[in-house]
């Protein structure tokens, strides 16, 4: 399964208009740990100046690490929409999900300065009124609201072993 996610995965980031879009804000040379909980397979996600690339290995100096159950990439790549922001609120829902097979835990590696200038927050943004109603539901709202979240999801992070 993992080689059917990891091929699906690279195919959305590729071609599919809303993860071109959303992937455009980055800094060229972010990478971002990409595991696939079913064998442990590691990917690197990295921002090149056309795009993004998405190979088998770990990052160098990633980010962040996102741990995928297996259902995760069938249900976000699965999507029909073009609005970042229902992609962005399944991404969320997967980050609190209580279900291995369809959560997405994340380590988090970089600090909030760097989450600004690395263009996280400017993805945030194009998800537009519908990720900022989810997020608002579970009562992040505003500047403030998204870094206390973030915090939050820091401290947290600390003990995924990514």
């Amino acid at each position: 399964m993992s080689q059917e996610n990891f091929e699906a995965l690279k195919e959305f980031f590729m071609n599919h208009p809303v993860a071109i879009k959303s992937a455009a804000p980055l800094k060229t040379g972010v990478e971002v740990g990409v595991i696939f909980s079913k064998d442990m397979s590691e990917y690197t996600f990295r921002k090149e100046k056309q795009g993004v690339s998405l190979y088998p290995g770990r990052p160098k100096d990633p980010d962040f690490t996102v741990l995928l159950g297996d259902k995760v990439v069938p249900k976000i790549t699965s999507l029909q929409s073009n609005d970042i922001g229902a992609f962005g609120v399944e991404f969320f829902k997967a980050m609190i999900s209580e279900n291995d097979e369809e959560a997405a835990r994340v380590k988090l590696n970089i600090g909030f300065i760097k989450i600004t200038t690395h263009g996280y927050l400017k993805i945030l943004a194009l998800g537009g009124m519908t990720l900022l109603k989810w997020l608002a539901v579970k009562g992040i709202k505003g500047p403030a609201g998204i870094k206390e979240a973030f915090d939050k999801l820091k401290k947290e992070s600390e003990k995924h072993k990514l």
